[in-house]
């Protein structure tokens, strides 16, 4: 197998792994209040993803600090 076809395999692998984490409360460092429903996340890669999370929870704002955050939005925001 060429380091390439390894490369791909291994992109594919994290890409799984990280798609097992979605909406998952293993290991998960916040908690997202949305509607009704308690939204299960990990801030280091919503920070790695998006300049809005990143900002909100690993800079100034209070919300750097809570484990659970009141979020304004539809919930179809965080749905794929």
């Amino acid at each position: 197998m060429s380091t390439q076809d390894n490369n791909t395999v291994g992109i594919h692998t994290i890409a799984m792994d990280m798609g097992r984490l979605f909406m998952n409360d293993l290991y998960s460092d916040v908690v997202f209040l949305v509607e009704d429903q308690r939204l299960p996340a990990h801030r280091l890669v919503l920070a790695a993803r998006c300049k809005y999370f990143r900002a909100m929870l690993y800079g100034d704002m209070a919300e750097s600090k809570k484990h659970e955050i009141q979020l304004e939005v539809p919930l179809e925001a965080f749905k794929p």
